[in-house]
C-alpha cells in the first residue's frame, strides 16, 4: 500500500491552491492529488463563457501535466474516492487503497438536480469540462434552447445560447436576473440587454418538471404558468456540498461538511476546504476565491501552522450581452 504525508480530494479552486502550498511550504514531503475528472485540474469558471467556441478539454488547465510530477505530486485523474477509513488512516479508491498522515476533502460542490425523471441527452448542467462541450455539439444543430435559472450561470448560459444564434427562453423564481450578485439599479440594465438580444426572460417561474413530448424529439419545462416547449434545456439551478464521501465515512456533516474556523473537521488528521465546507453560522461560501483562501488555510493547518480562516469580501465579474458586470462585498 502507498502511502503519502498529504492526500488532497478534489482538484479545484481549494485542492489546487492547498498542493501548492504543500509543496511550496514543506518540499520533499510527499502529496496526492486526486482528481475525479479525466481532464487536468482547470478553472472551472471558464466552462460557461466558453462553450460555444469549444475547446481542448485542457485548454483551461492550471498546470501542464509536467508540473506536477516535477514538484513532488502525484496526479490521479479519472478515479472517485470511495471510502476513507478513518482510524486506519485509509483511502480507497476505484482501482487502490492508499494511506495518509493528512487528508484534505475539497470535494466541491455538485449541481443541484431538483427534477425526477430527466430526458436521457436532452440536458445538461454546464457544471464540468466534458458539460461544456457536450453543449457546444449540441448548440450547432438547436432551434431552440431553455435556460432553467437566472443566476450567474443561468446568465452565462444564455449567451453562450444566444451567440451560437440559437433562440433561448431563461426562466426561474428570482424576480431578476442575477439577483443574488446585483442590486436591482445594476440588474435593469443587464434585463434590458438580455431581452434586447431576443431572449425570452420569464421571471417568477417555478419548474414542475421537465418532460419528453413523445416523437417530436422536443422536451415540455413544465411551470406553474404554463409549459414551454424546447429541444434541449441547460439546468443552472444552484449547486450543493459534495459531501458523500464524508458522510458515508461518518465525517460529520450538515449542508457541508462541518469545520473549525481553522478548517480542521472533528475527526482527527481530516480537513476540509472550498464548497463543500460548512462553517460556523451555517455558512457555505460558494465562490472562487474564497475556495482559493480556504485551501491556503486548510494547507497550513496540515503543516501545523495554524491560521484562522475569515471569508474575505467576494467579487463576482460577469460579460455577457455586449456589457460588464462586476459586484462585490
Amino acid at each position: 500500500m502507498k502511502h503519502f504525508d498529504f492526500v488532497i480530494v478534489g482538484a479545484g479552486s481549494s485542492g489546487r491552491t492547498a498542493v501548492e502550498t504543500l509543496e511550496a511550504e514543506a518540499p520533499g514531503r510527499s502529496i496526492l492529488l486526486i482528481n475525479s475528472e479525466e481532464s487536468l485540474p482547470y478553472k472551472r469558471t471558464s466552462i460557461s463563457k466558453n462553450a460555444v467556441n469549444g475547446y481542448q478539454m485542457d485548454a483551461f488547465a492550471i498546470h501542464p501535466a509536467a508540473w506536477y510530477p516535477e514538484h513532488g505530486v502525484e496526479l490521479i485523474n479519472g478515479q472517485a474516492a470511495l471510502r476513507i477509513d478513518t482510524e486506519a488512516h485509509t483511502l480507497s479508491l476505484e482501482s487502490e487503497t492508499i494511506s495518509y498522515s493528512k487528508l484534505l476533502l475539497a470535494t466541491g460542490a455538485r449541481p443541484c438536480m431538483p427534477f425526477a425523471d430527466l430526458p436521457r441527452g436532452k440536458w445538461s448542467a454546464l457544471w464540468t469540462a466534458a458539460d461544456g462541450l457536450i453543449l457546444h455539439e449540441k448548440l450547432s444543430g438547436l432551434k431552440k434552447l431553455a435556460v432553467v435559472g437566472i443566476g450567474v450561470l443561468g446568465v452565462e448560459a444564455a449567451w453562450q445560447a444566444v451567440s451560437a444564434g440559437v433562440d433561448t427562453v431563461m426562466l426561474g423564481l428570482d424576480t431578476r436576473p442575477m439577483m443574488k450578485s446585483l442590486d436591482p439599479m445594476s440588474a435593469e440594465p443587464l434585463e434590458m440587454a438580455i431581452r434586447k438580444a431576443g431572449v425570452e426572460l420569464l421571471t417568477r417561474r417555478k419548474v414542475l418538471s421537465i418532460t419528453d413530448i413523445p416523437d417530436t424529439g422536443k422536451i415540455s419545462i413544465n411551470t406553474d404558468s404554463g409549459n414551454i416547449n424546447t429541444d434541449y434545456a441547460v439546468l443552472a439551478v444552484g449547486g450543493e456540498p459534495e459531501v458523500s464521501l464524508a458522510r458515508s465515512s461518518g465525517i460529520p456533516s450538515a449542508k457541508g461538511i462541518l469545520v473549525d474556523s481553522s478548517l480542521k473537521t472533528t475527526v482527527p488528521d481530516i480537513w476540509a476546504a472550498g464548497d463543500c465546507a460548512e462553517h460556523a453560522g451555517g455558512l457555505v461560501t460558494g465562490l472562487w476565491h474564497s475556495a482559493e483562501n480556504q485551501g491556503y488555510v486548510a494547507a497550513l493547518g496540515m503543516l501545523g501552522k495554524s491560521m484562522t480562516f475569515e471569508n474575505p469580501p467576494f467579487r463576482l465579474k460577469c460579460e455577457v450581452f455586449g456589457g460588464y458586470w462586476f459586484s462585490g462585498g
